[in-house]
């Protein structure tokens, strides 16, 4: 009986912290899910999107965040915008995104398309399916991108 109680008391043990460790694993994969979309994104992967960004602009700005997944910079300045973003700003501008490495061939599209050139991380503001403004680097504020689209 002792023993029994003893394996008894170990499994509830081991249960616990599998559940508690669980637990821990959901709140921090909620965290990270609430910070990844902290904007809302619409992500650009095909010819199509563009075309669809070229129409959304006639009626409200659109700005597009050209990332480099695997560059700090870009990852800076990423972060500066979606760390001051707020919903409200919807309003003014819609996000779109796109990873420049799994589709350089839309970085390219981009760049003929609206007339710039191409830099990495790069920020475009698209009004009535042309450019307005454009930036990259360090010059990639979102208060500035604000001024642009009252």
């Amino acid at each position: 009986m002792q023993i029994y109680l003893e394996k008894y008391v170990s499994v509830v043990k081991v249960n616990r912290a599998f559940i508690s460790t669980l637990q821990l694993i959901n709140l921090s994969t909620n965290l990270f899910l609430s910070y990844l979309y902290k904007m809302n994104w619409s992500h650009i992967t095909s010819l199509e999107h563009l075309a669809n960004i070229d129409e959304h602009s006639a009626s409200q700005a659109v700005i597009i965040f050209k990332h480099s997944t695997t560059c700090s910079i870009s990852a800076m300045a990423l972060n500066r915008i979606e760390s001051n973003w707020k919903e409200e700003y919807e309003m003014k501008a819609k996000p779109f995104l796109l990873d420049l490495l799994a589709n350089r061939y839309l970085s390219n599209e981009i760049a003929i398309r609206y007339g710039v050139i191409h830099e990495s991380p790069q920020v475009l503001i698209i009004v009535g399916g042309k450019s307005v403004y454009d930036e990259s680097h360090s010059g990639i504020r979102l208060n500035d991108l604000l001024d642009v689209v009252k």
